[in-house]
């Protein structure tokens, strides 16, 4: 098939082809703007701001010290005391392991945790941290340095250490994001440089960057990207098989970081649709390697995990929804995924905590469950009506989507109400859209 090269985008757009009586007109090239100077279209230039941008607007979090669940998977983890040696045991456990052998207890969380990349990760920078003085287990509730001994003090400054490393691991992942934009979703690089800033600037995303913790957001949503540019990479030129090995592994390691991955599913079958013009069936060929990887991850998972405890089911920190009717359940279930798109529009106030009752239960007869479904059927309604255009915004309202039915609590238990860092990989589809958007009505 022969093939035009954009030289404002990297990726080799396939000319029309046509299948049996489906034809596809193969994309407009897209024409840089005389009156813009050429190096504001560069990968390089645009790449440098949004690591700049990155680090700038998360500096002050570098003095920092633990918040939230750091607590259970860095400071009450023995494995991660250990450094490198404990990445076997951190490869072969539950993520919560070492905090429930502790208290005597097992998992408490429906489908366990497993997620060891990012607990590898603090091993790691442990190694050369060096070890945090014996004595007493840390507490719980870490003391400040200033009111602390030792331990409690060395701690507190390895923390402002991972802190910088969380911001260096977003500052990174915003370029491969950038990289993504650019190379799959849109020709226009302008398009896919808007949507990399404001992704990075969006206040949602501080809860991600702040909580050392939420690194596995982090690094789940860089390699997911990588996985989309080494897959497309591969269909460029067969020939070049590490790029498939590349793809392959980055797949494997982006269900190490968190279950996102399995959106991939949907989305990259998908992504090959709509930018590299193949037929449906084509597509899914195309995504079936790594399939193979989801199913071994899956195996590698079920054995690892273990089943949540019994005592578990009705104790409202793990189940905020045990004191509900099952109707009161779907209702609030339904009204809270709004609230997700809510603070992506408008995101005030902010918050990091959504226990129990921070969300009162809700039923039927509340507005904002029926406000709720209507949206929501109106962006699946969306996500059809401009697949069938091969439209961009079909695959912003998919990543939106597919994310956000992994977090809604609909269909998967995630043990909380909501949580600002899990609507971290919905809210690229969201700034796709809104750089679309933007760009057509600065361009009216």
């Amino acid at each position: 098939m022969a093939k035009k090269i954009n030289s404002t985008n990297p990726r080799p757009v396939p000319v029309a082809a046509k299948k049996k009586q489906e034809t596809v007109a193969a994309p407009a090239p897209f024409i840089p703007d005389p009156a813009m100077p050429a190096w504001i279209y560069t990968f390089k230039f645009q790449a440098i701001v949004i690591a700049l941008l990155s680090i700038i607007l998360f500096a002050n979090t570098f003095q920092h010290e633990y918040a939230l669940d750091d607590t259970i998977v860095i400071a009450k983890n023995e494995y991660v005391y250990e450094g490198f040696a404990g990445i076997g045991s951190i490869l072969t456990k539950d993520a919560f392991d070492s905090y429930y052998k502790q208290f005597n207890s097992s998992n408490q969380l429906a489908g366990g945790r497993y997620r060891p990349l990012s607990i590898i990760s603090f091993a790691v920078e442990q190694q050369f941290l060096g070890p945090v003085p014996s004595g007493k287990k840390l507490d719980s509730v870490v003391a400040h340095a200033g009111e602390a001994g030792p331990q409690e003090a060395k701690f507190n400054k390895d923390m402002h250490v991972r802190h910088v490393f969380n911001v260096f691991w977003f500052a990174l992942s915003m370029v491969i994001l950038l990289y993504f934009l650019r190379y799959i979703v849109f020709k226009n690089p302008l398009m896919a440089f808007m949507a990399a800033i404001l992704f990075v600037i969006h206040p949602i995303h501080t809860e991600v960057v702040a909580n050392v913790k939420s690194r596995d957001e982090i690094l789940s949503l860089m390699l997911i990207c990588l996985t989309f540019i080494f897959a497309f990479k591969y269909h460029e030129n067969k020939e070049k098989k590490g790029m498939l090995a590349a793809g392959l592994v980055c797949y494997f390691l982006a269900f190490l970081a968190k279950e996102y991955a399995v959106g991939l599913i949907i989305l990259l079958p998908m992504a090959f649709y709509l930018f590299n013009n193949f037929s449906l069936s084509k597509s899914i060929m195309a995504s079936l390697p790594y399939y193979a990887v989801m199913a071994a991850y899956m195996v590698i998972r079920l054995q690892i995990v273990a089943s949540m405890s019994p005592d578990s089911t009705n104790d409202i920190l793990n189940n905020p929804y045990a004191l509900a009717t099952d109707a009161e359940k779907l209702a609030t279930q339904i009204s809270t995924t709004l609230n997700y798109l809510k603070l992506l529009i408008y995101p005030n106030p902010l918050s990091a905590d959504y226990s129990y009752n921070t969300i009162p239960y809700s039923d039927f007869s509340n507005i904002i469950v029926w406000l709720s479904l209507a949206v929501h059927f109106a962006l699946i309604y969306g996500l059809f009506y401009f697949l069938k255009r091969r439209h961009v915004l079909s695959f912003a309202i998919a990543f939106y989507l597919v994310n956000l039915l992994l977090i809604c609590n609909i269909i998967f238990n995630i043990g909380g109400t909501m949580g600002e860092r899990l609507i971290y990989h919905s809210s690229v589809g969201f700034c796709i859209a809104i750089a679309w958007l933007l760009y057509k009505e600065w361009n009216w």
